[in-house]
């Protein structure tokens, strides 16, 4: 099934705004503040998450989700909330399985949740969601922006 939203499922109020992009960021980015104000894609890997920022397709000016953002576009940003559910893209060469959690891979994309072995445990603040489908981005060595599309159920 070939979605054409990144919103596949937002509550009754979705909120959403509209911010200068720090650089280029492409629909279903997760993002973050920078310090200039400007929204750019999630730079830490497994790193904090909150709030929950992600970036829609710009649908105002005819775009889809495979149009990116240039810098200083503004961005359509969508602030979801636990149990919603957004196309997210997946890193390359990571295979996500159904019901896999998935936080920041620290470009704009999600992985697999990475267990800290040493202690057996994950920043809850860093989970981004859980995976509604198996992603295959495995056999990917550059960002295939007809896949490389997940649904992810936000929350933890």
């Amino acid at each position: 099934m070939a979605f054409k939203t990144i919103m596949l499922e937002g509550g009754d109020k979705p909120r959403i705004a509209e911010y200068p992009a720090a650089a280029a960021i492409t629909p279903g980015h997760v993002l973050y503040f920078n310090s200039s104000g400007q929204v750019a894609v999630h730079a830490t890997a497994g790193g904090r998450v909150q709030p929950m920022m992600i970036a829609l397709e710009n649908s105002l000016a005819g775009k889809t989700i495979s149009d990116a953002y240039a810098a200083s576009d503004r961005v359509q940003v969508w602030f979801p909330q636990n149990g919603d559910i957004a196309l997210m893209r997946i890193v390359n060469g990571a295979n996500i399985a159904v019901a896999d959690l998935v936080e920041s891979q620290g470009d704009g994309t999600l992985r697999e949740v990475v267990t800290d072995t040493s202690i057996g445990t994950v920043k809850p603040d860093s989970f981004v969601g859980q995976a509604l489908a198996a992603c295959d981005m495995s056999g990917s060595s550059g960002l295939d922006v007809a896949g490389g599309l997940c649904p992810i159920r936000i929350g933890g």
